[in-house]
């Protein structure tokens, strides 16, 4: 089965990559207001996949933004948006 992405969607998940990397804001609500700077769809998106949980449980295990990168909402989920 082929898969086609539309190409926004590898530019949203960039912009997403890069603000989480950098590691300068850890709120969740922080986090969520710059994601609407990303994408308007981006919010509803991170909300409908629970991201305040998983950025919960997620802070207290992961030590930097780069380890945080390889193991969030970056995988196939992600490219759905």
């Amino acid at each position: 089965m082929n898969i086609l992405y539309h190409p926004e969607v590898f530019t949203i998940l960039k912009k997403w990559l890069e603000m989480i990397s950098d590691g300068s804001d850890w709120e969740a609500k922080s986090i969520l207001n710059r994601a609407a700077d990303i994408h308007p769809l981006l919010v509803s998106f991170l909300e409908r996949n629970h991201f305040h949980e998983v950025w919960r449980a997620s802070c207290g295990t992961i030590a930097t933004p780069m380890l945080f990168s390889s193991n969030s909402m970056c995988g196939s989920t992600a490219l759905k948006l």
